[in-house]
């Protein structure tokens, strides 16, 4: 898996370090390190103007007292009818590691109430393209996320434990 380093691009502010880094279209504010290793990873894939729009959330899904990263990007390359993808980031020294590439996601997106071999469930919007809109549970296989929420072993469910990526 790849890894991209972190990007050093804070201003201080208070005791919080923060970023806000121009995406295209978009401002995008944030923890430093999270932001900037983001829009870094971002513009190796999408290009420097490839994408239109971030959102991201830091959550510790695996427990081991370091957040991951959630982005879900708006980009002509990466989005269709059925919606667009999430990026699962875990973060180590090296940098950031994929650790899910999920496709045909809309917000809102949390987490769910269950685990597998220790990392906890995502739960996504799916809907477009045919599909009427509503939440899936995705488990960690492993190794990675499931990448598609719309087989199994993703499953329909009616909500989600924290919401972590909302539509506002």
């Amino acid at each position: 898996m790849a890894a991209f380093p972190l990007a050093a691009c804070s201003t201080e502010q208070g005791n919080e370090a923060l970023a806000t880094v121009e995406a295209p279209g978009e401002e995008v504010s944030g923890t430093a390190p999270e932001a900037g290793a983001l829009l870094k990873w971002a513009a190796s894939e999408f290009g420097e103007d490839g994408f239109i729009d971030m959102k991201y959330a830091a959550f510790d899904l695996n427990d081991d007292g370091t957040d991951e990263l959630l982005a879900h990007f708006i980009a002509p390359t990466h989005c269709g009818s059925g919606g667009c993808n999430l990026y699962v980031f875990e973060q180590g020294e090296d940098g950031l590691a994929m650790r899910g590439k999920l496709t045909v996601t809309r917000l809102p997106v949390g987490v769910g109430e269950g685990k597998e071999q220790g990392w906890r469930d995502l739960v996504v919007t799916v809907g477009g393209g045919g599909m009427a809109e509503g939440l899936r549970n995705v488990p960690w296989t492993g190794e990675a996320y499931h990448a598609n929420p719309t087989v199994p072993p993703a499953l329909s469910v009616d909500s989600m434990a924290t919401e972590l990526l909302s539509r506002d």
